[in-house]
C-alpha cells in the first residue's frame, strides 16, 4: 500500500501577499511522499482529480512538487497512479477524500491501493479478473468508415492506419489560479501497423467514475504512421469512456469478460468501392485518394501538392472521369490541415473542371451528394459548386450559392419547368456535406449533412436531359468559380433515403 499525501499551505506562505484574510490555499502535491521508499515509482504516471460544486482540476503530477492555487469550501480528491513502465499502463492503485478547505493549513492523506478503484469507479465489471480492482486492458480496433461498428463489425485498415495515441487529458478549471504548474497529459502510442482489428494494449483505463463530475476527458488519435506523428482524425470522449463520444456511429466503446474494447472509424485501408452506399452509384470522385488525380492529360503523372489538376478518376468503375476544361483554368491540389488528406482547391475567379455527359444524368431520379468548403459563401452571386445545363434556363441539376450565402438546388423536369429548392446556409472555412435528390415523382429534397432543409413535391418525375458536361465548381461560361474546395463527390442514378444518406454523412466526418 502506498501513500500519496497533499501538504495545504496558505497563499501568503508561498508568495508574498497582503495581511489580509485569504479566501484561497496552495495545494502543493508531493510526489516524493507517494514513492519514496517503495519499489514501484508509478512512472505509468500518477493523476489527481479535484472538484468543487462547479470547479474541476485533472492534473498529472510531473515533479515532486506541483502545486495548483484553490478556494476555500469543500473538495473531493481522487488520485489514480499506473505501476507500469510507460504511460497508462500497468495495475492501477486508487485513493479518494473529501475534505473541507477553510483555514491557512490541512493536510491531506491519500491511501493509494488496489482496493480503492472498487469505489472510485463507476462499474466494478470493468477490472481485470486478476487483480479484481486494477481496470482492464483496452483493445483497440480501428475500422474502415463502410463498418457499422455499433454491432463491432471491423475490417482491417492498416494499410492506412498505422497507430493510435490515447490520451488522458488535463484539465484547469478557468476559475482556478495556475501556480506555474504545467497541466500535461498522459499519452501512449500503440503501433496498429500490422493489424488494425483486435490489437490487445496494456493500457488500463477506468471507464468512468462513481461521480459524474470528476473530469475525466480521454482521446484517441488515429496516425497514417506508426509512431503517432501524422494524425488524420481524433475522437474524445469529455466525460469517460462509458459516457460515449460525440457520434457513437464513429466511435464507441464496448465491455467483455476480458477487456475494454475501443471501435473508432479510420480512413479507408483499401482503395476499392468503401463507401457504406454502393447501389446506383454512378460517379464516386475522392481527392483523398492522390492515386486517382492526375496532373497530365494522358492521367500517367500523379497530382502532388500544388500541382495543377488535369484528370480526377471516377473510382466507380464507370469511367465517368473529370477532365480539364483549359490549363489556365485548372483548380490546385491542396492539403487540408484538419485531416490531413488532399484536396482540390479553387482560386473563385475561373478555376473548373468538368465531368462527361453520361446516363448517370439521363433517368428519372438523381441524388448529388458533394463534400467541399467554402471560403466566401456570401462574397457574390452566383458561385456554383455543380452544374449541369444546357444554357443557363434548362439545367438537369445546379447546385449553387448566392449572394446571402444560401445555397439552392435548381432543376428543369422534362417539360422546362423550373423547380429551386432551399439547401441550407453555407458556413465560411467548414467543411459541408450538401445532398440534392430528385425522386421517380418529380419531388426535389434536399440535405445539409443528414438534415433535411427543403422539399418541393412538384415535377414530373424526369430530368431534363443536357447533353453538356457536368461542370465542377462553375458555370459553363467559367465565370462563376466557386471560392473553395472539393473533398468528395458522389452521384447516384437512384433517390437515396435519409437514413442512406446519414450513413454517407458519417462516413464523410470519419474520413475527413
Amino acid at each position: 500500500m502506498k501513500e500519496l499525501v497533499f501538504f495545504i499551505f496558505s497563499l501568503c506562505f508561498l508568495a508574498s501577499c497582503s495581511s489580509g484574510p485569504s479566501s484561497s490555499v496552495s495545494l502543493d502535491i508531493n510526489l516524493g511522499n507517494l514513492i519514496s521508499g517503495t519499489a514501484d515509482n508509478y512512472d505509468g504516471g500518477v493523476v489527481v482529480y479535484g472538484t468543487s460544486d462547479s470547479l474541476k482540476f485533472a492534473m498529472v503530477v510531473t515533479s515532486s512538487n506541483d502545486s495548483i492555487t484553490l478556494p476555500y469550501g469543500a473538495w473531493s480528491f481522487t488520485a489514480i497512479a499506473w505501476d507500469g513502465g510507460t504511460p497508462l499502463q500497468g495495475d492501477t492503485r486508487c485513493a479518494t477524500e473529501t475534505v473541507t478547505l477553510d483555514k491557512s493549513e490541512i493536510n491531506v492523506s491519500l491511501t493509494l491501493s488496489q482496493a480503492g478503484c472498487d469505489s472510485t469507479v463507476s462499474d466494478a465489471s470493468y477490472f481485470k479478473s486478476t487483480p479484481t480492482t486494477t481496470f482492464q486492458n483496452l483493445e483497440i480496433n480501428v475500422c474502415d468508415p463502410s463498418d457499422n461498428i455499433l454491432s463491432q463489425s471491423c475490417s482491417d485498415t492498416s494499410s492506412t492506419n498505422q497507430s493510435v495515441k490515447v490520451i488522458l487529458n488535463s484539465f484547469n478549471n478557468s476559475s482556478l489560479v495556475n501556480s506555474g504548474v504545467s497541466f500535461n497529459s498522459l499519452e501512449s502510442c500503440i503501433d496498429i501497423s500490422s493489424s488494425s482489428v483486435d490489437v490487445a494494449t496494456s493500457l488500463a483505463l477506468p471507464v468512468g467514475f462513481s461521480s459524474g463530475e470528476i473530469p475525466y476527458f480521454v482521446s484517441f488519435e488515429i496516425h497514417s504512421d506508426n509512431s503517432c506523428t501524422s494524425k488524420s482524425s481524433e475522437y474524445n470522449f469529455e466525460n469517460g469512456l462509458l459516457a460515449g463520444s460525440a457520434s457513437a456511429s464513429l466511435a464507441s466503446i464496448f465491455d467483455n469478460s476480458n477487456e475494454t474494447e475501443v471501435y473508432l472509424v479510420g480512413q479507408s485501408g483499401s482503395s476499392s468501392i468503401n463507401v457504406p452506399v454502393t447501389a446506383g452509384l454512378q460517379v464516386w470522385l475522392d481527392a483523398s485518394d492522390s492515386s486517382s488525380v492526375f496532373q497530365d492529360v494522358g492521367a500517367t503523372v500523379s497530382a502532388t501538392t500544388n500541382s495543377f489538376i488535369k484528370v480526377w478518376k471516377d473510382k466507380s468503375g464507370n469511367g465517368y472521369d473529370v477532365f480539364s476544361m483549359s490549363a489556365s483554368q485548372d483548380p490546385t491540389y491542396k492539403v487540408d490541415g484538419v485531416s490531413g488528406n488532399y484536396f482540390i482547391e479553387y482560386d473563385g475567379v475561373d478555376d473548373v473542371l468538368a465531368l462527361p455527359d453520361g446516363a448517370y444524368a439521363s433517368g428519372t431520379e438523381i441524388t448529388v451528394i458533394v463534400y467541399f468548403v467554402h471560403y466566401n459563401p456570401g462574397s457574390g452571386c452566383c458561385q456554383y459548386i455543380i452544374n449541369k445545363e444546357q444554357n443557363t434556363v434548362l439545367r438537369t441539376f445546379q447546385l449553387y450559392t448566392g449572394a446571402s450565402g444560401a445555397t439552392v438546388f435548381a432543376r428543369e423536369d422534362a417539360g422546362s419547368t423550373a423547380y429551386l429548392v432551399n439547401a441550407g446556409s453555407a458556413t465560411a472555412n467548414t467543411p459541408l456535406m450538401y445532398t440534392a435528390v430528385v425522386d421517380s415523382s418529380g419531388g426535389q429534397k434536399t440535405y445539409h449533412g443528414s438534415t433535411q432543409m427543403g422539399v418541393n413535391a412538384g415535377g414530373t418525375g424526369s430530368l431534363y436531359v443536357s447533353s453538356n458536361p457536368t461542370y465542377i465548381g462553375n458555370s459553363p461560361a467559367g465565370t462563376s468559380a466557386m471560392d473553395g474546395g472539393f473533398f468528395e463527390i458522389l452521384i447516384y442514378d437512384r433517390a437515396l433515403t435519409a437514413s442512406e444518406i446519414g450513413q454517407i454523412e458519417s462516413y464523410l466526418q470519419g474520413k475527413w
